[in-house]
């Protein structure tokens, strides 16, 4: 999937409170974003299942089967960062999902894989990278920071 579409779904509700100064928490918006992003990505693992099964190696099992299971994964993950109770928890597991799944963009760069940019090769990483970067701090940010239970006031 294009990065500019993910960053774009990423950041245009918090953008929209913003801007348009909406009355809606920008907590919200932000997690909003995260969700959308993995909607999308969750979607894109059903719709162009193939592309991302070349993303994997030869030589992992049950390629098609980890491509499913992700694409699951990342829609549960999409519904948990919208619900406040869930959206820590959820925030974190993201994190950890998305330092998981970045061998994957490596692999398909170094092996010019047509899907998610892979086939600009190992150059795909030089935008890649920093992209996963902003997507983990967006994530923690407005899911992991500002899901935090308050603190007690002091007696």
């Amino acid at each position: 999937m294009d990065l500019a579409i993910l960053v774009g779904l990423l950041v245009a509700p918090y953008m929209a409170v913003r801007l348009f100064s909406l009355e809606f928490d920008r907590g919200d918006a932000g997690a909003l974003g995260a969700a959308l992003l993995f909607l999308a990505t969750g979607v894109a693992h059903f719709v162009k299942a193939e592309g991302m099964i070349g993303m994997l190696p030869e030589w992992a099992p049950a390629r098609a089967f980890i491509v499913a299971a992700s694409g699951v994964f990342e829609l549960g993950l999409a519904a948990a960062l919208l619900v406040r109770n869930t959206r820590r928890i959820a925030g974190w597991t993201a994190l950890v999902f998305l330092v998981g799944i970045f061998p994957a963009n490596v692999y398909a760069s170094m092996t010019y894989s047509p899907m998610g940019g892979g086939s600009w090769g190992p150059l795909y990483l030089l935008v890649r990278a920093p992209v996963q970067v902003i997507f983990m701090s967006w994530i923690y940010r407005h899911c992991v920071l500002t899901s935090r239970p308050p603190r007690p006031e002091p007696a």
